[in-house]
């Protein structure tokens, strides 16, 4: 068979007339008309019976129709790689979020992307609100303590616990970051339970990680970060917080 005449039954079962094909292969409907005869031809049988719906293939040119759909599908999935690959475009996304969501979150959910027909790039950068205000596209930004705590507005929600050393004994002394005087909820399991301020303020959830490991000192982590370390334990008394996170 003709390839052109091929092409002809995609376009026309897709637009369901003569004029919307013709538009389609840039041809006139006269053209369009003749090259329809000559797929008739070719299959030895009504290819399209014309109705109140507009065009519809016949069963002959049915089985074969759905072959060529997912041919055509393909072939043009194909340029559009190979023109983003000939043009070298390549968008770039600038994403800023704790470090805690980043590793544990959004490194993770990396693994489904990529491939061959990858054209983008992820910026990931430390969050730091003012200074990545006009800069990033994204913002995974903490419900503040001010605001009270509504599923409805939040994108992520991390449940945070305190947790030391396993074995190690407790000093009452604890570690955070040094966002503190904004007081949320993992600031203020460490002050509730301990009564106290922080020894020590660090600028991010590894750093608190780090610290809790190589010291006596306890620190307020994400759950899904401190069960994942087998020589750290949860401090079970001093409850649990959950922080909402909302993309902006």
């Amino acid at each position: 068979m003709d390839w052109r005449n091929l092409q002809l039954a995609v376009e026309l079962s897709r637009t369901g007339t003569i004029a919307g094909a013709s538009r389609r292969m840039g041809l006139t409907a006269a053209s369009v008309a003749k090259r329809l005869e000559r797929l008739n031809d070719e299959l030895g049988a009504r290819a399209f019976q014309k109705t109140a719906k507009g065009w519809l293939p016949t069963k002959e040119m049915a089985s074969v129709l759905d072959t060529l759909l997912v041919f055509d599908d393909r072939v043009n999935q194909e340029l559009d790689l190979l023109e983003r690959r000939k043009s070298g475009a390549q968008k770039q996304v600038r994403v800023a979020a704790p470090s805690a969501l980043q590793m544990n979150i959004l490194y993770p959910a990396m693994a489904s992307f990529g491939g061959d027909d990858w054209q983008h790039k992820i910026v990931f950068t430390a969050f730091e609100a003012e200074e990545t205000r006009d800069s990033t596209d994204l913002r995974l930004v903490a419900q503040s303590a001010a605001q009270s705590f509504e599923a409805s507005k939040v994108d992520i929600d991390i449940e945070y616990a305190m947790y030391q050393r396993a074995g190690a004994a407790s000093l009452g002394q604890w570690v955070t970051t040094a966002n503190y005087e904004e007081m949320l909820p993992n600031h203020r399991l460490g002050k509730d339970y301990y009564q106290t301020e922080p020894s020590v303020l660090v600028d991010d959830c590894q750093m608190i990680l780090n610290v809790v490991k190589q010291s006596s000192f306890a620190g307020a982590l994400p759950t899904m970060i401190g069960k994942q370390h087998s020589d750290l334990e949860e401090i079970c008394d001093a409850g649990v917080a959950r922080i909402g996170f909302h993309i902006e």
